[in-house]
């Protein structure tokens, strides 16, 4: 299964939880820091500066199964209200739904 989905380019996140993967980092955000725990089971976290706003991004490479992975993650850094405004509400504004 993860063969086929490698060769169709199709590769979903749950094979990189599921499996014995191995995380390296090939690019550290230019305005903030990763979590630095990348073993198997963990979620990666990041950090940004103290008053950044604007794009960051990082690059990794997931070996599953001896398949090399490059992943690219863009991150939008925005200001929020954690004050005036509900969870669900920040979501929904700085986290749309790609489908609709």
């Amino acid at each position: 299964m993860l063969e086929d989905a490698v060769r169709n380019k199709e590769i979903d996140y749950r094979f990189i939880r599921d499996k014995n993967a191995t995380v390296t980092v090939l690019e550290q955000p230019e305005h903030g820091n990763l979590s630095k725990d990348f073993s198997q089971g963990k979620d990666v976290s990041y950090y940004p500066d103290q008053g950044y706003e604007g794009m960051d991004k990082a690059e990794f490479l997931v070996n599953i199964s001896g398949y090399n992975i490059k992943l690219v993650y863009c991150i939008n850094v925005q200001d929020v209200d954690f004050d005036n405004d509900s969870p669900e509400s920040i979501y929904n504004e700085y986290c749309p739904d790609p489908n609709s």
